[in-house]
Formats: structure tokens, sequence, C-alpha cells
């Protein structure tokens, strides 16, 4: 039946290019430019959960001689042994192009990453790696930097107003897409809402569309969005901001999500504020815009998260006192 079957698996994208018989991924301009012509480089993809790293170095390496490594699992004598044995031994009979596929290579430790370096500069004529990341505020040392060098890094998460729009309006188009196929009727509003509610992060938008498609149940979730907000806003506004209700605030209800956290204190906190509190957007807007877009910025690049979104939660109650 079609409820037991991942919709994240079932319409996960084929090929970032016009293929008949094949599902198109959404993927940003300017990544789509230098991935046009395969793998002639090597790539480091990182960003945020759910915008398609995986899937595109799934796309790329399908008719390669690909090794798959889990950095976070293998150990490193495993990693060293495969990878070399990989390198330099014949590849797959009619698939000439080798390839070393790094997953969560966040995860690797710092011995794994400096047993890889000369790994890629002696084999560069031979061997393309691909690594994927969630995020690589932690490659700090000289010889992180080093690693680094050896990789086209591209980062996932849009760049500017811009590119947002773009894959705004292209989830939007999936999630429809979806829909249609599962024979899900919901109105414009609603799928503009869950693209919002999740953005950046598509695969939860489409796991939240999967939701509604086995409970039918569209009220309940969207009186849980509204309900969470409400709770949420509540707190920041009640008068008091001490660090340790702020702590297990943030890490009771988001430890898992920060994400969802650092949008839900954007765009929907200044809206909610101008229904219901104008007169703090008259007297501090610029100030909270300033704190959102600067605490928006930092997110990418901290190693801890929590903490982040704790302080921000924390200079907001401050900003926001009476």
């Amino acid at each position: 039946m079609i409820e037991n079957k991942l919709f994240w698996h079932r319409f996960r994208p084929t090929t970032f290019s016009n293929e008949k018989g094949k599902i198109k991924m959404i993927l940003l301009p300017r990544i789509r430019k230098l991935v046009e012509s395969g793998i002639s480089i090597n790539f480091l993809f990182y960003g945020s959960p759910g915008l398609g790293k995986t899937t595109l170095a799934g796309i790329l390496t399908e008719n390669t001689d690909c090794l798959r490594i889990n950095c976070r699992i293998d150990s490193l004598e495993t990693v060293r042994n495969k990878a070399e044995d990989h390198c330099t031994h014949y590849g797959v009979f009619g698939k000439a192009e080798k390839v070393i596929w790094l997953e969560e290579f966040d995860g690797a430790s710092w011995q794994m990453r400096e047993a890889l370096r000369p790994m890629i500069e002696m084999y560069i004529d031979n061997v393309k790696f691909i690594a994927t990341a969630n995020s690589i505020a932690g490659f700090n040392s000289d010889k992180d930097l080093a690693v680094l060098s050896r990789f086209n890094v591209i980062k996932f998460d849009p760049l500017d107003d811009t590119e947002k729009d773009f894959l705004r309006k292209n989830q939007y188009s999936f999630l429809k897409g979806i829909s249609s196929k599962v024979n899900l009727n919901l109105d414009d509003d609603l799928v503009e809402k869950i693209v919002n509610v999740n953005f950046p992060d598509f695969r939860r938008s489409v796991q939240h569309l999967q939701e509604l498609y086995i409970t039918g149940d569209v009220d309940t979730w969207k009186n849980s969005i509204a309900s969470r907000n409400e709770e949420l806003y509540s707190f920041l506004m009640n008068g008091t901001n001490k660090i340790n209700e702020n702590f297990y605030y943030v890490i009771d209800n988001y430890k898992d999500n920060t994400l969802e956290l650092l949008k839900e204190l954007g765009r929907p906190l200044f809206t909610y504020l101008l229904e219901k509190n104008p007169s703090v957007i008259d007297l501090k807007g610029a100030n909270l815009i300033k704190l959102q877009k600067d605490y928006n910025f930092q997110y990418i690049s901290t190693p801890d998260p929590e903490l982040h979104l704790i302080s921000m939660v924390s200079d907001l109650k401050e900003l926001l006192k009476k």
C-alpha cells in the first residue's frame, strides 16, 4: 500500500536535468552549472538537512565505480584500507570512472581526514572524491583547511533572497505534484504553509505531506502549528529572562529541531507581533530585524546550534521587555 511507502524515497529525484521518465530534483542554478558535466572535480556538498546533498551525490555516482564510505560509522583502518584498495585495483567493467563518496564527512575524526588527504592528492588523475556534510564549522585547523582545499566546497543553503525564492517556488511545485500523484487535495495556502514551516528542509516538508495523506487530518496539523507558535511567543513575552529557564525550554522543545525554532523566531514572530502587539514593532522593529538577521547568518557556522538558539531566545526576551 502507498501508506507504507515513504514519499521521500518514492518521489526521490533521479536526475538534475530534463530527462523523460525521470524525476527532476530541485537544484539551485549555481550548483547545477557545476555538476552539469558530471564529476569533473572533487566536490564537498554541505548545508542544512533535506536540501538534496545525498540525492545529488547519488545521481552523480550512479554510473560510476563508486565506493561509498560513512565517515561517522566506519573506523579509521576500515576507511584507509577500503579507500586504498578501491584506488589501486581495476574498476568495474563498463564503469571506467572511479569515485569515493565520503558520507557524513563532518563526522570524520581528524585522523581520518588526515589519512585521506594524501590519498586524494596521490590518485588525483584516476579517482574523484565526493563528500557530503551538514556543517564544516569544525574544519578550522590548518590540516583541515588543507583537506578542504582539495575539494570544490558547495554550500546548499540559499545565499540570498533570490535563491530562497527559487527554492520556495520549486518546493511548492514539487509538493503540488506529489499531491496530484497520490490524489491528495490540499489548498494552495496549506501547501505553501508546509513549505514555509519547514524551509529550507524539503525532506521534512515531504514527510509532513505524507502525514496528512495518511491521517487526512488537516485541521489538527494547522492547529498544532498555531498552538506551538502561540506557546513559544508567550514564553518570549512573559517578562522574565533567566538563562536556566531559556536553556530548558529550548532543550525540552527543540533539541532535535533547532532549525525549526530558528525559523519560528524569524518572520512568524514578526507577523505575530504585528497582529498581537504592533506597538512593539513600532518601537523595536528595526532592532528585532537586525537581531534576527545576525543570528540567522551565524547559525550555519555554529558548532553548537542548541546553545546558539538559547542565546537568541535570551536576547529576544531582553529586547521584547516592556
